[in-house]
């Protein structure tokens, strides 16, 4: 992803930011200020949850553009442990499962979520009919934002590598795959440990902790090993986590 593609959405999520602060700021006129009783403008209070997941998403883009910008200039200054060129069948097929996965964790994890609310929801006996009802609309929002965002997300990296080299530079700190800049070393991330998976394409799977707080949980990457690569994939997997 090139520095004008995180210009780009940078800006989108400021201007949908902006429109949802402009909504929640008419909703206060009107039913606080001027103590309307009218439900004509209540549907705009469905941009609240809007506006929540818009500025996760861009503080989210903010750090991506700048451990692009360091990967870069890292790469540039020679500081790399390999670079990787493929054949274009193994680079499509690689990339085709990855996106079908991807895919489906963007439909399956919005839709999991929701069903542990209704679960919840169904246990709970101080949980109304009427808060239920309230609460439901707000929690369907921001879950198919959520949806839409990792859907999207994944969908344009993997568009990417159509166009972008088939190669992979790994570096001591991330590396690049598909255009794109991953690293372990961005604010409330580190490298947990790296595995060589044995297959048709062997994979090297990178398990980066994400750290919150409500502890870390694991986001694995994974990258193909070109055939014939597995005993330099093995040295590289040695020198990242000794």
């Amino acid at each position: 992803m090139e520095k004008n593609n995180f210009h780009r959405m940078i800006w989108i999520t400021w201007a949908l930011i902006a429109a949802c602060c402009a909504s929640i700021l008419w909703l206060i006129k009107v039913y606080l200020l001027d103590n309307s009783q009218s439900s004509e403008w209540f549907f705009l209070v469905y941009t609240i949850p809007l506006l929540i997941s818009s500025m996760v998403f861009l503080m989210l883009l903010y750090n991506l553009k700048r451990a692009f910008a360091e990967g870069k200039t890292e790469i540039e200054e020679g500081k790399l442990l390999a670079r990787w060129r493929y054949s274009e069948e193994e680079w499509k097929k690689f990339n085709a499962e990855e996106w079908e996965k991807s895919r489906k964790r963007s439909i399956f994890i919005p839709f999991g979520i929701l069903a542990l609310f209704f679960l919840i929801g169904w246990l709970d006996a101080e949980f109304s009919e009427g808060e239920f009802s309230v609460a439901l609309p707000f929690i369907v929002l921001f879950l198919a934002s959520l949806s839409a965002a990792l859907f999207f997300y994944s969908y344009a990296l993997y568009k990417r590598t159509f166009s972008c080299p088939r190669e992979v530079v790994i570096g001591p700190g991330g590396f690049f795959y598909g255009g794109f800049y991953n690293t372990w070393e961005a604010f409330g991330t580190r490298l947990a440990g790296v595995t060589l998976i044995p297959g048709d394409i062997p994979i090297m799977e990178f398990d980066i902790k994400v750290i919150g707080k409500s502890g870390s949980n694991s986001q694995p990457l994974r990258i193909p090993v070109p055939r014939g690569r597995e005993r330099e994939a093995e040295s590289i997997i040695a020198i990242l986590t000794k």
